[in-house]
């Protein structure tokens, strides 16, 4: 579990997660780390999205503090 104690241990620069997840998805992953102090480097993996840019402005929107990154991974099916 994700919390303000282990962020301040860990130090990370970076944290990845997925834009949609069976428990999270990146928006709440995003609204933990700022709630939890983190304010450096989010990437979000994402499938191919025909508008990645509307997500990533409404996650910066609601998360002014984290410098967030989507990456599109290719469809491997």
């Amino acid at each position: 579990m994700l919390t303000a104690e282990r962020l301040r241990d860990w130090a990370p620069d970076v944290v990845v997660g997925a834009l949609i997840g069976p428990a999270w998805d990146g928006l709440d992953l995003a609204m933990a780390l700022v709630q939890a102090g983190f304010a450096r480097r989010l990437c979000v993996l994402t499938p191919a999205l025909p508008r990645h840019d509307l997500v990533l402005r409404e996650m910066r929107a609601l998360c002014p503090g984290l410098d967030i990154a989507l990456i599109s991974l290719p469809d491997t099916r």
